[in-house]
């Protein structure tokens, strides 16, 4: 091979006693090895930054989702403390004389309405449990990322 044959590899010589290295360059059009790692550099810089931007989005999502079941909480709370109006308003009734048993249907209706509000509160505090503020997407990304770029440098 006469190194003129496009994408051949060319050393330029330089004299050994002048303290400059030897350069590697590329027949006509073809990127030099420094052009192909500034190439790479840039890539991996660029892929580091959108990961990042990916992070911030998965972290987002996960504040929006325990923002929500907070909701749920605070409503079950709402519905818990009706629930204690309504055996507050058992005792008032109590005085009454419907059936001669006033407190009985307004404590029945007291207890169901704590129920629920119970049942809301778990669900709440469930969903809140499923929540991670870890971003395993971008986590698992990352390391693919790293392993391809460890095979594309060895």
């Amino acid at each position: 091979m006469n190194g003129t044959q496009s994408g051949d590899l060319r050393v330029s010589p330089a004299p050994p006693s002048s303290g400059q290295s030897t350069l590697l360059t590329t027949a006509e059009g073809d990127p030099t090895l420094g052009e192909l790692v500034m190439g790479l550099t840039d890539d991996l810089t660029t892929l580091v930054h959108k990961e990042v931007e990916l992070a911030k989005a998965e972290v987002q999502e996960s504040i929006q989702t325990g923002a929500k079941a907070g909701g749920m909480i605070a409503a079950g709370g709402a519905v818990a403390y009706a629930g204690l109006l309504f055996i507050l308003a058992a005792i008032a009734i109590l005085l009454g004389d419907w059936w001669n048993n006033y407190w009985l249907g307004a404590g029945v209706v007291g207890i169901i309405v704590a129920i629920v509000g119970y049942v809301m509160l778990n669900g709440g505090l469930n969903q809140l449990k499923q929540v991670s503020l870890v971003p395993h997407k971008t986590i698992s990304s990352l390391q693919s990322d790293a392993e391809m770029a460890k095979e594309k440098l060895s």
